[in-house]
């Protein structure tokens, strides 16, 4: 059992939980992705968490009052797949991610860094362009 907020929450509450994100188009396919998450509800938030960890996937939590967009960009730059978000219903709302625009310096380990280019074969000392960071504002 968990206490969030002077609210209980049993064994029963999270294997309800689990059930529906078992049926959930992007939950379900978790293992081994990174997923943004910035949820209000701390009970859902706990449940996923969890959920997410037991399926093999990694989670990178966003604070609260972080605007959508701003959500959207931390995530993309973090190499997530998606943003999960509360939704108008009070459920999980999904923002997908451009992961193919995360920079380079996204966390190690992440599976969605930008390859470095091949080095330039007809550059007189084959170290190939001098940066390839892409630049975005925040």
């Amino acid at each position: 059992m968990i206490h969030v907020d002077d609210q209980s929450y049993d064994k029963g509450y999270f294997k309800n939980r689990f059930a529906q994100f078992d049926s959930h188009p992007v939950l379900s396919g978790c293992a081994g992705r990174r997923l943004a998450v910035c949820l209000q509800d701390t009970a859902l938030w706990v449940a996923l968490c969890l959920y997410i960890k037991e399926k093999g996937g990694a989670v990178f939590p966003l604070p609260i009052d972080t605007p959508l967009e701003g959500a959207r960009r931390r995530a993309e730059r973090s190499g997530c797949e998606v943003l999960l978000v509360t939704s108008h219903d009070e459920e999980l709302g999904v923002v997908a991610i451009d992961a193919g625009n995360a920079l380079p310096d996204a966390p190690a380990g992440s599976s969605r860094r930008v390859p470095e280019p091949p080095a330039n074969p007809s550059s007189s000392n084959g170290a190939g362009p001098a940066s390839t960071r892409k630049s975005k504002a925040m």
